[in-house]
């Protein structure tokens, strides 16, 4: 559907679509550093039109906690992704 080559990437859209409204002026989630009008706006249009914010809040749910239990290699090559993901999580759950 984006045409990434890496989940780093699938969940820097993910978190995306949970975190912004669409403008298109901002720079695509995607990392290609172009604005999403220009890269993936008509998908993430669509994604976010879809309502999706919830499901992708599961599934992120579920990603962290398997990444949680994951090896020590594993979690320091996501820890960073896996940090944001936690501090986006509780924000939005009103957690801590």
């Amino acid at each position: 559907m984006f045409g990434v080559n890496d989940w780093v990437q699938v969940l820097d859209i993910m978190l995306f679509v949970i975190q912004y409204p669409y403008r298109g002026y901002l720079l695509c989630p995607c990392g290609s550093r172009k604005r999403i009008r220009n890269c993936h706006g008509d998908t993430l249009k669509r994604v976010m039109d879809a309502k999706l914010q919830d499901e992708f809040i599961v599934i992120l749910s579920k990603i962290e906690r398997m990444c949680e239990r994951g090896t020590q290699n594993e979690k320091r090559k996501y820890y960073k992704w896996i940090s944001i993901t936690q501090i986006v999580l509780n924000a939005i759950t009103g957690t801590t």
